[in-house]
């Protein structure tokens, strides 16, 4: 079976693409969100080629740039995601972060 945090994983982009669904609007979070997940496919592709030996030629290729554009995709939105909420956390906690150097 999978690992919990795969299943979490799966429960939140899968809640994300329901939001976009439902309320018609692509929010950018959800929007990205769902994105990440969709490129979770690649790499079970290319196990799944490789184990039936079907890796030859122009579908080796083509696999194998999906797959490179898949993770860039991965890490520039996840980066996207993850990064502003740090920072966020980050002067929230540390004052001389913040803008003004924590002087009020």
């Amino acid at each position: 079976g999978l690992r919990k945090d795969i299943w979490l994983h799966h429960i939140l982009a899968v809640t994300a693409f329901m939001i976009v669904l439902t309320t018609g609007e692509f929010h950018e979070e959800a929007t990205m969100l769902t994105s990440v997940e969709c490129t979770c496919a690649l790499p079970v592709a290319f196990g799944q080629a490789a184990k039936a030996k079907q890796l030859k030629g122009m579908r080796s290729m083509v696999l194998a740039f999906l797959m490179c554009s898949g993770f860039l995709l991965r890490v520039v939105l996840t980066a996207r995601l993850t990064i502003p909420r740090v920072l966020q956390v980050l002067t929230s906690l540390v004052p001389f972060l913040r803008p003004g150097g924590g002087v009020h």
